[in-house]
């Protein structure tokens, strides 16, 4: 090891675990100051919460504009910094928008001036000006970590090309980011992280897929990680070389086709010169659709841009331009196969109609005018959903580059996207959803920066969706009859499989929030509702599907409690519970709620063998016989029952024969083992219900596989029937018992003798406040019984009367009221001697600091002189889920 590696080294985990202690320390302090209900997921690579919320930070007045709101964040982010174990390092503002009632504020992790990977903070101020969610992911960087490098950036570059097999990290005229010094650290551990000092390499050689960041460890060279910045829209990039196909293609015109209908009366002096332009272009999801002469919205003529309509005003009586397929929304459209297009004209004039190509347009042209209008059209819808428009200005930038050589794919890296020409089965990629889920990709990189994975994808996915309110991305992606992916999926999360595959569930789980939205709201409002959230989501920069969902939960509060939930919280949260995607859970009260029981009822009188169940018992006898000395017979899904008697249809095959009737449990392999209670019978010639009462009755709890078995079987005329209901059973011969056998249709039945019971009060749910109705349950009562539950407010008196009360003096020993009877509701047990009553619970916040007690009382007129057999009793808290 190095001489400087294993100081280091010491020094970082000594770090990592001081900074640990002093969160969980923080931590405890903030519980005593605000109280334990607080949702916090933590980071297990920091050991920090990356996001806390619940019932939100209260700060006085309300946020009065972007730069309060500012002050709001910097002021929780300094108090709460050992808590988000800032440490040595700072955090710097890289978003601070306005998101519907939210302003999101995203930082970067610096420490000594050198940016820390991964290392992030994050604050939401609520227009109310209260704190809806703060946290950091800030790796732990002790003040003493040395940022002076041992390996040049020379060297770094070296290392990177060598550990990547590239001569060369750049292609020409392939654009080029700055190298830097960094902070790098693996924060997709799931385990504690320790700080490296990496250099960051820019590398951009698309030819082999290689477009992204290598980090090379500033002391030993070795490649710590090396980052992907292509996301494509379909596949694996290695299956996509971008090099050019050799098929022939009929694809542009060679000649680029403008047609200008001059002004008829035009003037001489004019003051100015106006006009339309429009293009024949794809205005449809369907990629093989005819083309449709669209106006051209914000496109670039002269010195000023048409209007939404495609309208334009110059100065000037006689004005010479150059029309590109470049607008106020899209920097540029370029064709690397064909010829991008270029025209020069001279205009004079108020009335010009330029027409751009013609409806016959080959793939290389039409697939230019398609993109800028996607593009163009991406960027405007958005600014129609999303408070914030930093973003979309960065993306007047973006630039498109179509007829790319390759096949079925389109990616995007740098506010750049690349659409393949047309290949195969798969049409020009230059169309519809898929230009809008590369755009996607671009307004995830303008808002906080790109990151890479199956939220991206799903989000780019989003993009398209939304705008089409369509759930298909890619209509006949693959071919005329195979669309590339659709939100109607049945995904859960996680998904598994690639980034696209993976991205799926959050396409799927925004289509089934807008089918919820649809359910209220009706469709207009659910779909502008759909937009308004999930765009704005994008300027939260999320990095997981739950991170995104959090994301959207918050951005639909009306508060900055996502405690007592959201305005829309039952439609998020069912489309949630579908695809299996974690959530924020409503705690509309400050606790939990519960259900216990206390104290001890009191016993029933004894109850006589009955019959509990029977097996083909009104079935003809079968002339069966076996040459085993031993049946038995496996029961699996029976009721709760005292086995005190078992009673076989059956004869003996001469004379008379005594047979023992026994009920065995099982052993590890399953087969009939211990004796649990046995009887015997006396068995005559005539074909007849016999009786063996146990001598001991058994209790078999409910759904117990448990063995009747009886002895002797090879000296009778088997307890068979030729048709009913089937069982598994086993034959016991030649001292062993044989492989489990199955279809024997045995004729018997048994008895279940209840005795001497105590009737117990338990329930079925929790007692939510606006959730699922629960129950209150009982069982061990004596069948068929009336019995009445005390439903009451206290559990010390009702009315006039202490509890708990002791029934003794009223002729009912050993039992007690235990719970005030302010309501009496009744119940009849079946047959097992059981009952319940099932409670809805109102959503009202009134209701959370209520306590609730229940108690049974069975009438038992044989119990005891007052006829009443009591359960024990329960309490219930209600509260939040």
């Amino acid at each position: 090891m190095n001489s400087w590696l294993l100081p280091c080294l010491l020094s970082t985990l000594a770090s990592s675990a001081l900074a640990q202690k002093t969160t969980n320390v923080a931590w405890d302090a903030f519980v005593r100051e605000h109280g334990t209900e607080w949702a916090v997921e933590w980071s297990p690579a920091t050991g920090t919460p990356t996001a806390i919320y619940g019932q939100g930070l209260s700060l006085p007045g309300r946020t009065a504009n972007l730069a309060d709101a500012r002050r709001r964040s910097e002021q929780t982010l300094e108090r709460y910094a050992a808590l988000l174990g800032r440490g040595a390092s700072k955090f710097v503002e890289i978003t601070g928008e306005p998101a519907m009632r939210l302003y999101v504020f995203v930082y970067k992790q610096e420490f000594k001036g050198l940016q820390v990977i991964d290392g992030r903070a994050d604050v939401r101020v609520h227009a109310n000006g209260g704190i809806s969610m703060f946290g950091a992911e800030a790796i732990p960087v002790p003040a003493d970590f040395n940022v002076v490098p041992t390996l040049t950036l020379a060297k770094a570059h070296k290392a990177a090309g060598r550990h990547l097999s590239l001569a060369n990290l750049h292609a020409p005229n392939e654009p080029k980011a700055a190298d830097r010094l960094v902070v790098w650290s693996d924060v997709g551990q799931r385990v504690p992280v320790a700080p490296r000092l990496a250099w960051d390499i820019d590398v951009g050689v698309p030819s082999v897929n290689k477009v992204g960041r290598a980090y090379i460890d500033a002391h030993t060279g070795a490649l710590l990680e090396y980052r992907n910045e292509i996301l494509n829209c379909c596949k694996r990039l290695r299956e996509a070389v971008l090099t050019p196909t050799t098929q022939p293609e009929a694809a542009e015109s060679g000649e680029f086709y403008v047609k200008v209908i001059p002004d008829p009366s035009a003037p001489t002096n004019g003051a100015t010169v106006d006009g339309t332009i429009s293009a024949w272009s794809i205005n449809d999801l369907d990629p093989y659709a005819g083309l449709t002469l669209m106006p051209m919205p914000h496109f670039k003529i002269g010195t000023t841009f048409t209007d939404a309509s495609g309208k334009f005003s110059l100065p000037g009586n006689s004005v010479t331009v150059t029309l590109r397929f470049v607008g106020k929304h899209i920097g540029k459209v370029t064709a690397s196969s064909g010829v991008t297009f270029s025209k020069t004209l001279t205009l004079s004039g108020s009335n010009n109609k330029i027409v751009i190509y013609t409806q016959a347009a080959p793939e290389y042209d039409r697939s230019q005018s398609t993109a800028f209008l996607y593009v163009t059209r991406c960027n405007l819808f958005m600014r129609n959903y999303m408070t914030s428009k930093s973003g979309l200005d960065k993306l007047n930038t973006f630039t498109a580059d179509v007829n790319v050589g390759g096949s079925c794919n389109a990616f995007y890296q740098n506010n750049n996207a690349r659409f393949y020409r047309k290949s195969g089965t798969c049409p020009n990629m230059a169309y519809s959803s898929i230009v809008q889920h590369e755009w996607g990709h671009g307004l995830d990189d303008s808002y906080g920066g790109l990151q890479y994975g199956e939220c991206q994808e799903g989000m780019a996915d989003a993009c398209a969706i939304m705008q089409n309110d369509d759930p298909v991305v890619g209509l006949k992606f693959f071919s005329p009859t195979r669309n590339l992916r659709t939100a109607l999926n049945t995904r859960t999360y996680p998904a598994g499989g690639g980034v696209h595959q993976q991205g799926e569930t959050w396409m799927g789980w925004m289509w089934d929030c807008r089918v919820n939205f649809v359910a209220t709201h009706g469709k207009a409002k659910a779909v502008t509702l759909m937009r308004t959230l999930f765009s704005n989501v994008f300027i939260t920069s999320p990095g997981t599907q739950p991170t995104a969902v959090r994301e959207v939960f918050i951005l639909d509060d009306d508060d900055n409690i996502l405690n007592n939930g959201t305005p829309n919280y039952n439609d998020l949260e069912q489309a949630c519970l579908k695809r299996k995607l974690p959530y924020p859970k409503k705690k509309l009260c400050p606790h939990d709620a519960s259900f216990s029981t206390y104290g001890t009822g009191c016993q029933t009188a004894p109850q006589a063998c009955t019959v509990a169940y029977s097996q083909n018992l009104t079935q003809t006898l079968a002339n069966t016989t076996t040459t085993a000395n031993k049946v038995a017979i496996m029961e699996v899904n029976r009721p709760r029952v005292n086995i005190c008697q078992v009673d076989l249809y059956t004869r003996a095959r001469s004379g008379s024969v005594t047979v023992n009737v026994t009920i065995a449990d099982y052993d590890t392999k399953g087969l009939p083992n211990k004796v649990l209670a046995s009887g015997s019978v006396t068995v005559g010639s005539t074909a007849a219900v016999y009786s063996a009462k146990m001598t001991k009755p058994v209790v078999i709890d409910e759904n117990n596989i448990h063995f009747i078995v009886f002895d002797n079987a090879d000296k009778l005329v088997l307890p068979e029937t030729s048709s009913g209901n089937k069982s598994f059973y086993y034959l016991f011969q030649n001292n062993k018992w044989s492989n489990i056998g199955y279809g024997r249709t045995f004729k018997y039945r048994v008895h279940g003798d209840l005795g001497t019971q105590i009737p117990a009060l338990s329930n079925t749910g929790r007692p939510i406040v606006g959730g699922l109705p629960f129950s209150v349950d009982l069982s061990h009562a004596p069948q068929k019984r009336l019995a009445v539950l005390f439903v009451g407010g206290s559990k010390t008196n009702w009315n006039t009367l202490n509890l708990p009360l002791d029934l003794t003096p009223f002729g009912a020993p050993g039992c007690s009221l235990l719970a005030g009877g302010d309501a009496m509701l009744g119940t009849v047990t079946n047959a097992q001697g059981n009952g319940s009553r099932q409670f809805p619970i109102p959503l009202s916040m009134s209701l959370c600091t209520l306590k609730v007690y229940f108690q049974y009382l069975v009438i038992d007129q044989k119990a005891n002189t007052l006829g009443l057999a009591l359960s024990n009793a329960g309490e219930a808290l209600l509260g939040s889920k």
